[in-house]
């Protein structure tokens, strides 16, 4: 299979269709003809939307005949252009279905023990938002993501690198499982009086009365983010990533996941100062 460049689609290319999916499995992709005159399915190729795939057929025993015509000749090089995302989404859903399942069977569990505590769905204000930046305001931990997003991700990215140590044998779709799991479990811990107490007394979030429970939610979302790019990435770009998000919280907003940290554990009265600072005035 080489990469290269042709001219439109012909009479020939149309059959190759055929021959494609008699050739490669998997589930089927729609494609069409890089100059838009022929579409084919592609058979266990995956492309990313508006990216071209170019594949070289050799003619060769290894070939498939092509719409039953033994004697039609392999064009050498075909362009074809991905013109479907529906269908690579598909894939994605129906290869990774029991995981998928399983992490909105935790998500649902954990919502459903927040409305247990009388955690509000939305926020006490009761509206759907997807971002907030104020760490300082009543909104904050109530919508769809927040500066507080950044550290959920770093869990995910944590939780990936504790379970490579200590469960590496599992396979990976499980140590996902339990990474959501556990990330479902610390925000059931965080919207607990104890935990919400804790916060008030010790941190910078005097005022907080706990995440809403589509913050929670998406928060175990923002762990799962952080757990598959751990997974993708080399070593050395998941520590930049965490760094630039340590880094970049504090200089924003002077706080971070290690700030929170030790404020929760050891509580330091210099650092709540120098956090209180940064409030704007109102």
């Amino acid at each position: 299979m080489q990469v290269a460049k042709t001219g439109s689609a012909s009479g020939p290319a149309r059959q190759l269709s055929a021959g494609i999916v008699g050739s490669l499995q998997g589930i089927t992709n729609r494609c069409r003809g890089s100059d838009g005159s022929t579409e084919m399915i592609l058979g266990g190729v995956r492309v990313a939307a508006g990216h071209e795939v170019r594949i070289n057929l050799k003619p060769g025993a290894g070939n498939r005949k092509l719409s039953g015509n033994e004697d039609a000749e392999l064009p050498k090089q075909i362009s074809i252009r991905y013109d479907d995302a529906m269908a690579a989404i598909l894939e994605f859903l129906h290869r990774h279905r029991w995981v998928i399942c399983g992490v909105i069977g935790i998500i649902a569990v954990m919502a459903g023990i927040e409305f247990g505590f009388g955690r509000s769905p939305l926020g006490p204000d009761g509206r759907f938002g997807w971002w907030d930046n104020n760490i300082w305001g009543s909104e904050n931990s109530q919508r769809v993501a927040d500066v507080y997003s950044f550290s959920h991700i770093i869990h995910g990215m944590i939780f990936y690198g504790l379970l490579w140590v200590f469960a590496r044998k599992l396979p990976v779709r499980h140590r996902f499982l339990i990474a959501v799991l556990v990330e479902a479990g610390w925000e059931l811990l965080e919207n607990s009086p104890i935990i919400i107490n804790r916060y008030r007394e010790a941190t910078i979030a005097q005022g907080y009365v706990g995440d809403s429970v589509l913050n929670s939610s998406c928060d175990v979302l923002m762990a799962a983010l952080g757990f598959w790019l751990a997974y993708r990435l080399k070593l050395r770009v998941i520590i930049v990533a965490i760094l630039v998000m340590e880094i970049g919280c504090l200089l924003w907003v002077r706080d971070n996941l290690t700030l929170n940290i030790i404020m929760l554990v050891y509580p330091s009265e210099t650092i709540k100062v120098w956090q209180s600072a940064g409030q704007p005035p109102f």
